[in-house]
């Protein structure tokens, strides 16, 4: 089952705070796993969306505003007694930018779980509206989940 909200469909839908409510309060008992694609940025720890849930995991690009905003999510999530949160490396282009990237996380407190190098392949499906073929990032993809299952 997929539970989706937040996505505004038609102009003057109004705020997507109740949704995001629903969202915070929405919990499934049981061996469940419910996975919550949530917009970029730090609005939804205002509306305590990240309340209910294990596990936080935030996509890091290259790019010194998202290794700030990397930061602020784990203080954020420890504010909210979120003990599992790591850093998933985004559009990693090198070994050096990756090396550059760990560093800047590690100095900011902030735990890496895994990488996913840049990949024309997503580009391409991406401009494309396609869905993705087989490539490298899969495979990092997988490798991640892995590790997700393992830690929790």
């Amino acid at each position: 089952m997929l539970f989706q909200v937040g996505k505004i469909k038609e102009a003057c839908e109004g705020c997507d705070g109740p949704m995001s409510k629903v969202t915070r309060d929405f919990i499934v008992k049981g061996a469940q796993v419910t996975l919550i694609d949530i917009e970029a940025g730090l609005e939804h720890f205002g509306r305590g969306v990240e309340k209910n849930v294990d596990v936080v995991l935030t996509d890091v690009d290259p790019t010194f505003e998202s290794f700030s905003i990397a930061e602020k999510v784990v203080k954020l999530s420890k504010a909210m007694g979120i003990e599992k949160v790591w850093a998933l490396l985004n559009k990693v282009q090198s070994k050096e930018m990756e090396s550059i990237m760990t560093k800047e996380l590690k100095k900011r407190n902030v735990k890496t779980i895994g990488l996913v190098h840049h990949d024309p392949k997503i580009v391409k499906a991406g401009l494309e509206g396609t869905a993705l073929d087989k490539c490298e990032a899969l495979e990092e993809v997988k490798q991640i989940v892995e590790r997700l299952e393992k830690a929790i």
